[in-house]
């Protein structure tokens, strides 16, 4: 067979066997193209949270914290709004971060907007060194840089250092950016100013009798003193009662100063204002009675007339021997008739713990000197003096302070002063300023509170 006739037989067969493929293999349905399955509409929520200040436009609405129920799926145009002095800082879909625009939901959602305030830089400074300013209540020291929210209303305050004034007053600034702001102080006259001046006082030898103030310029030296007063700091008031210097009240620190005179130096200005009391103008002594024997002896106690401090007590015979006093500063004499040997009978309670003192004078003359005991709270006590402790101090020859100090450390006189309960030994000077009226054997009786005294009389010369 020829190469044609070759080929012409396989091309039939080949014909053959697809003619028989063709009808007798099984037919296929054309594909149809791929699609999801619809959704049913159904309702759900979608929370509406707002964090801060602002709202959240959902679909142009504004709300603010509430709660939309939908048909779902729902397509969302979602942004916020602030408004001035608040931005968005986060915008959320179910806790993720978007950004404004549009979201199509299938089921329950939340979203979140969250605001911040926003805040401006105030720049503070001064033309001097020291200054500050209070912003809003608060004080800052300049230069400074003040964060405030924006827009707001700022009060600012200038504090001026020593010597120095603010030109300007305290200023209310409208903040909507960051600003800067420069205070300007001036060099100021500084003010001492003394008030409620009741008792005359001299200050770098001017006399003043009522409130005063005196500019300065740098550094002021207070020599402040009482004048025309007596012993205690007072000088009349009316007929029956006197006004006592007892001391000093320092404005700028609320501190008092128990001082009647003072020597400072004030670099700025400052407040005094004067402290004082009352005291009565005449002190008449008390007629009392010593016992002696089955008998008794008027006598007087007489308050002291050369106090430092203002007399401040009130006082009787109560009868039967006894004199009564209470009060927060006093001192009297009880005037003696001849004795050689007395027994004293007191009852002492102290205010705040205060001493008080019962003492033989042992000299009045051109000094004075007395020596007895120093009394806490008694009571009851007893003591006894002989007359002998005058003749032992009598002869000192009182040369100075020192040696008198040591010869009444090394000297022991309780033979002749005897307590039953002994406290502490006390004297009083040597001192030129002499009590008026009073004689040596005299007693001197002094405390701060309440006491009770009877005086007997155990021998006479």
């Amino acid at each position: 067979m020829g190469m044609k006739a070759k080929t012409l037989a396989l091309l039939v067969a080949v014909a053959v066997v697809a003619a028989y493929v063709m009808f007798t293999a099984p037919k296929m349905l054309p594909q149809q193209p791929a699609t999801a399955p619809a959704e049913k509409p159904r309702n759900a929520t979608v929370a509406l949270r707002v964090h801060g200040v602002g709202a959240l436009l959902v679909n142009g609405s504004s709300y603010v914290n509430t709660t939309l129920t939908l048909r779902v799926p729902a397509v969302l145009a979602i942004n916020a709004s602030a408004p001035k002095g608040w931005r968005l800082k986060t915008l959320m879909v179910n806790g993720s971060p978007v950004l404004p625009g549009v979201a199509k939901v299938y089921g329950n959602t939340t979203v979140e907007a969250v605001f911040e305030r926003v805040f401006c830089t105030v720049y503070l400074r001064a033309n001097v060194e020291g200054a500050g300013a209070r912003v809003n209540g608060s004080l800052y020291r300049l230069p400074a840089s003040v964060e405030v929210p924006c827009p707001s209303t700022v009060l600012v305050e200038p504090v001026a250092p020593g010597g120095y004034r603010p030109v300007n007053s305290s200023a209310a600034l409208e903040v909507s950016s960051n600003s800067s702001l420069l205070l300007v102080f001036e060099r100021s006259r500084r003010v001492a100013r003394f008030v409620n001046v009741r008792v005359p006082v001299s200050l770098n030898g001017t006399v003043y009798a009522g409130d005063f103030e005196v500019g300065f310029e740098g550094v002021l030296r207070l020599n402040l003193s009482p004048y025309g007063v007596d012993d205690a700091g007072c000088v009349p008031f009316n007929e029956t009662v006197k006004v006592c210097l007892e001391g000093w009240r320092r404005l700028s620190t609320n501190q008092t100063l128990r001082a009647r005179w003072l020597a400072l130096n004030l670099s700025d200005s400052e407040v005094f204002e004067q402290v004082w009391g009352y005291a009565p103008a005449k002190l008449e002594g008390a007629v009392i009675e010593l016992i002696a024997g089955n008998t008794t002896v008027k006598t007087v106690a007489q308050p002291s007339k050369m106090m430092v401090v203002p007399f401040r007590a009130v006082y009787k015979y109560l009868g039967n021997g006894w004199f009564w006093v209470n009060g927060s500063d006093w001192v009297f004499y009880i005037s003696m008739p001849p004795w050689k040997k007395i027994k004293v009978e007191l009852n002492y309670t102290a205010w705040g713990g205060a001493w008080g003192r019962l003492a033989v004078v042992v000299r009045n003359d051109n000094l004075y000197f007395d020596v007895g005991a120093a009394l806490g709270n008694t009571p009851t006590l007893t003591c006894v003096i002989d007359r002998g402790i005058i003749d032992l101090f009598y002869p000192w020859t009182f040369k100075s302070e020192d040696e008198i100090n040591r010869l009444f450390i090394q000297t022991d006189y309780s033979k002749y002063f005897s307590c039953a309960t002994w406290e502490r030994r006390t004297a009083a000077g040597p001192s030129l300023r002499v009590e008026p009226g009073m004689k040596q054997g005299d007693l001197r009786f002094d405390g701060t509170g309440e006491a009770y005294i009877r005086i007997t009389i155990l021998e006479q010369p």
